[in-house]
C-alpha cells in the first residue's frame, strides 16, 4: 500500500467505525445553496472532481475501489437537506453547500466582469512592451542624428522598463482566470466515523489574552470532542499561559493540552517550524482520545480565532481526495484600522491571487488556518527547517512529491495584524527573506529530487515570486536614480519627428487606460482601495525588502547579518501609535520611526525628487521669462523633462509619502475587546463589521492626485490629434547637443 494513504489509527477508546459504503441516498447528499446565491455559477461539482481527483499510484485494488466509490456516490444524485440537520447524528459523509466556495465573495455581474481582467492586463502590458521597444528605437535614432549619446534618456528608459517588468510579473497570474476554478463548498457532516484531528495553536510570546481567545475558539470547533485534540504549542515558555490553559482544560475542555518544548542553548530551534515539529512529536505519545497522532492536523496562529465550521469545511476536501495533502483558507483580520494605510489587509492576495493560483494547481500553505494530512507531512520529514517561510517551503515540498494542495475560499478564521509600523516591517521583510531562502533551498525550482514531481506551473510560480522579490532591489535603485535624471536637465524623450512623439503618447495612454481599468476590475473581490493601497505599499516597502535581501548575502564585516525570527504578535508597541489615549508624542514617534524604522530613507528620496522637479521647473521657466524660450519650446521642454505622462515621479512620490504620513498622523484603533463578541462561556468571535475597513482621511487626496495623473495622460492623448509635438531647433535649447 502506498505510504501516503492514511490509515485509521488504533485508539485506546473504542474506535469509531469507518463510514460504510452505502447507497448515495443513505450516505452522501448534495445540499444546494439558495438559488439567488448560486444562480451565476459557472462550474459544477462533477467538473471539479473529474479534474481534481488523480488516483494515488500503487494502491491496492480494494482501496482504489473505496476511493472511487466515495466520489461516485458524491456525484450520483441530488437531494434536499436542510441546514438545520446538516450536522445531525449519523455516519460521516460529504455534502455540498454550493458548486463554488466563493459564491458569497464574488457572484453575478461582478464575477462575469472579473473574468475580463486578463484582457485589460494583456492590453496594458502589451502596449507597455511596444512603448518600451519604440522608446529605445527612437532614442537610438535621435542619438545618430544628433551624434551624441543621451544618457539621461537611456536611464529614464531603464527606469520605465524596471517598473513595467515588475508590474508584468505581478499581473502574469491573471491569465489563469480563463482556466476556471472548480472548487465546491463542501462540509463533512455526521458524527460517526469522523477522522481524528490534532489542532495546533502556535504561540511565541504573544499576549496571553490573545492566545486564550484563540484556544477557546479552537476548543469549540464543530467536531466530536473525542475525535480532536487541541495542543497549545508555547515556544515563549509562558507560565501564565500554562496555568490558564490547564485551568480551562480542567473546567471545559478535557481535550486541551499544553506543550512546551525543551530548547537547548546554542542548538538551533528553527522557530515556528521547530515548534510545530515539537507538537508533531508530542502527539506520538499522546493518549487522550486515541493513541498516537491524529490523521490530520489543523494549525492556527496564536491570534487567529477559528470559526466553528473550519474543520468540517477543510477536512471535507481532504476526505474525498486521498492525493490532496493540504487545504488552506484565507486570513481575515479584525483590527485593521480605517483606511489600512500600511496595506496590512491581505484581501487582494487571498480574494484574487490565491484563487487563481489554486486553479493553476499552485495553492500554498499560508501559515494559519490550514489542514494537512498527517501521513503526507511525515513523508516529507515534518515541517521543513531552514526557511523563515516554513509554510511555503512545506507546501512546495509536498507539491514536489506529487501531492496536491487546495485553497478553500471561505471565511474560516480571523486574526490580528501587527499594530505598529515596526511589527509590520518585521513581518513583511521576514516573508520576503523566507521566500528567497525557500527558493535557494529548492534550486530556484529548476531541478532536484525534492521538486521532481512539480508541474511546470508549480515551478514557474515559485520562480516568479523569487524574481519578484529580487526586483525590489531594482525598484529601490530607480528611486535613487530618478532624482538625478530629473536634475540632469537632459531631454528624457528624444525623438526625430512629431509623429514619433504622438505615437509614444498614445501608447502611454493605452497603457494607463488598460491599467486603470484592470485596477477597477481586479478590485471587485476585495475592494478598490485595497488594490490602490497595495500598489502604494509596493513602492514604499521596496527599500526595506532590498535591505533585508542584500544584508542576508553580505558578510558580517560589510554589514550583513542573518535575520532572526520573532513572532509578529510578540513585537511590543511601546509607542502605542494606534491608541489615541496612550499614543506617544509626535517628537518621540518621529525619532523612532525615522531612525529605528528607517523612514528617513523615504524622506530623503522624496525631498530629492521634489527638489529635482522644482529645479527643472525653475530652469525652464527662467529661460522662458528671460526670452530664451518661446511658448512652444517651453511646452515641449516641460513635457519631456518634467511632465511626461503619466507623471511617474508624482505616482512614486505618493507611495513614498505613506510611511511619513503614518508617522505624523497614525490611525486610531479601539481596544481589542471592543472588536469582539463573547458567548456565555467567554468564547470570542470578531464582530462581522470589523473585517472591513473604512476610509482613511488621506485617501481622498491621494486618489485625487492619481486621478489627476490619469486625466493629464488623457489630455495629452487628445492633444495629439490637434497639435504638432515638434521638437524646437536644437540651437534654441541650452540642453541640446552641439552638432
Amino acid at each position: 500500500m502506498d505510504s501516503r494513504v492514511p490509515t485509521r489509527i488504533s485508539s485506546s477508546l473504542p474506535s469509531a467505525p469507518s463510514p460504510p459504503l452505502l447507497s448515495y441516498s443513505a450516505q452522501l447528499r448534495t445540499v444546494r445553496a439558495p438559488a439567488d446565491a448560486i444562480s451565476d455559477c459557472f462550474s459544477s461539482a462533477d467538473a471539479y472532481y473529474s479534474v481534481a481527483y488523480t488516483p494515488v499510484p500503487d494502491r491496492h485494488d480494494d482501496e482504489l475501489a473505496q476511493t472511487y466509490a466515495r466520489q461516485s456516490q458524491f456525484k450520483e444524485e441530488e437531494s434536499e437537506l436542510s441546514h438545520e440537520n446538516l450536522y445531525a447524528e449519523g455516519p460521516a459523509k460529504v455534502v455540498s453547500l454550493g458548486v463554488r466556495d466563493d459564491y458569497k465573495i464574488l457572484h453575478g455581474w461582478r464575477r462575469i466582469l472579473f473574468f475580463l481582467s486578463p484582457l485589460t492586463s494583456i492590453g496594458s502590458q502589451g502596449s507597455s512592451i511596444v512603448y518600451l521597444m519604440l522608446r529605445g528605437l527612437y532614442t537610438r535614432r535621435a542619438e545618430m542624428e544628433a551624434k551624441r549619446s543621451f544618457y539621461s534618456a537611456w536611464t529614464f528608459v531603464a527606469i520605465e522598463s524596471i517598473l513595467s517588468i515588475s508590474t508584468m510579473i505581478h499581473a502574469s497570474w491573471t491569465i489563469f482566470l480563463w482556466r476556471g476554478r472548480k472548487r465546491p463548498q463542501l462540509r463533512l457532516v455526521g458524527s460517526k466515523g469522523l477522522p481524528s484531528i490534532d489542532v495546533f495553536v502556535c504561540c511565541c510570546g504573544e499576549e496571553v489574552d490573545v492566545v486564550m481567545d484563540t484556544v477557546k475558539a479552537a476548543c469549540t470547533i464543530d467536531w466530536p470532542v473525542e475525535r480532536f485534540r487541541v495542543l497549545v504549542l508555547d515556544d515563549g515558555g509562558s507560565d501564565d499561559l500554562k496555568r490558564l490553559v490547564e485551568a480551562y482544560s480542567h473546567l471545559y475542555a478535557p481535550n486541551l493540552v499544553y506543550h512546551r518544548r525543551v530548547k537547548i542553548k546554542g542548538v538551533p530551534h528553527h522557530a515556528k517550524a521547530g515548534n510545530i515539529n515539537g507538537g508533531l512529536e508530542r502527539t506520538r505519545t499522546l493518549g487522550w482520545g486515541w493513541q498516537g497522532p491524529g490523521e490530520y492536523i489543523l494549525s492556527l496562529d496564536a491570534d487567529m480565532i477559528a470559526r466553528p465550521e473550519i474543520a468540517r469545511a477543510l477536512i471535507a476536501h481532504l476526505y474525498l481526495d486521498p492525493n490532496l495533502c493540504l487545504a488552506g483558507s484565507p486570513q481575515y483580520f479584525y483590527n485593521i484600522p480605517d483606511g489600512d494605510p500600511l496595506s496590512q489587509d491581505l484581501r487582494t492576495f487571498f480574494d484574487s491571487v490565491e484563487p487563481i493560483k489554486d486553479s493553476a494547481g499552485v495553492a500554498w500553505c499560508t501559515g494559519s488556518g490550514f489542514a494537512m494530512r498527517r501521513k503526507a507531512l511525515d513523508d516529507i520529514g515534518g515541517f521543513p527547517t531552514g526557511s523563515l517561510a516554513e509554510d511555503v517551503y512545506c507546501s512546495s515540498l509536498m507539491l514536489g512529491m506529487g501531492y496536491k494542495a487546495a485553497f478553500i475560499h471561505e471565511h474560516l478564521q480571523c486574526g490580528l495584524v501587527p499594530d505598529s509600523l515596526a511589527g509590520h516591517l518585521k513581518q513583511r521583510t521576514r516573508w520576503t527573506l523566507g521566500t528567497m531562502q525557500t527558493t535557494k533551498k529548492l534550486n530556484w525550482f529548476l531541478f532536484g529530487d525534492r521538486i521532481k514531481q512539480m508541474t511546470i506551473m508549480q515551478r514557474l510560480s515559485g520562480l516568479t515570486y523569487a524574481i519578484s522579490s529580487l526586483f525590489n532591489i531594482a525598484i529601490c535603485g530607480t528611486f535613487v536614480v530618478f532624482p538625478f535624471v530629473l536634475y540632469s536637465d537632459g531631454n528624457l524623450v528624444p525623438v526625430t519627428n512629431p509623429n514619433q512623439m504622438k505615437l509614444l503618447i498614445r501608447l502611454v495612454f493605452m497603457q494607463i487606460l488598460c491599467g486603470r481599468l484592470h485596477e477597477l476590475i481586479w478590485s471587485l473581490p476585495g475592494g478598490y482601495l485595497g488594490v490602490r493601497r497595495e500598489i502604494q505599499a509596493w513602492a514604499w516597502m521596496a527599500p526595506y525588502h532590498s535591505i533585508i535581501l542584500i544584508r542576508s548575502i553580505l558578510p558580517r564585516w560589510l554589514g550583513g547579518h542573518a535575520s532572526a525570527f520573532k513572532a509578529s504578535g510578540s513585537i511590543s508597541d511601546g509607542l502605542h501609535e494606534r491608541d489615541p489615549d496612550r499614543r506617544a508624542p509626535l517628537w518621540r514617534r518621529a525619532w523612532f520611526m525615522l531612525f529605528e524604522c528607517k523612514v528617513w530613507m523615504h524622506v530623503v528620496i522624496l525631498a530629492a525628487t521634489i527638489a529635482s522637479v522644482g529645479l527643472a521647473l525653475y530652469r525652464v521657466l527662467t529661460r522662458w521669462i528671460r526670452g530664451r524660450y518661446s511658448f512652444e519650446v517651453v511646452g515641449y521642454e516641460l513635457l519631456t523633462k518634467v511632465f511626461w505622462p503619466p507623471i511617474m515621479w508624482l505616482i512614486l512620490s505618493l507611495g513614498l509619502w505613506i510611511p511619513i504620513l503614518y508617522t505624523i498622523s497614525p490611525p486610531d484603533m479601539p481596544d481589542r475587546e471592543e472588536l469582539l463578541v463573547r458567548d456565555a462561556r467567554g468564547v470570542a468571535q470578531p464582530k462581522p463589521e470589523r473585517t472591513m475597513t473604512g476610509p482613511w482621511k488621506s485617501h481622498s487626496f491621494s486618489e485625487l492626485l492619481m486621478s489627476f495623473t490619469t486625466a493629464f495622460t488623457v489630455a495629452c492623448f487628445v492633444l495629439t490629434f490637434f497639435f504638432e509635438f515638434e521638437a524646437p531647433d536644437c540651437k534654441a535649447l541650452d540642453s541640446c547637443p552641439k552638432t
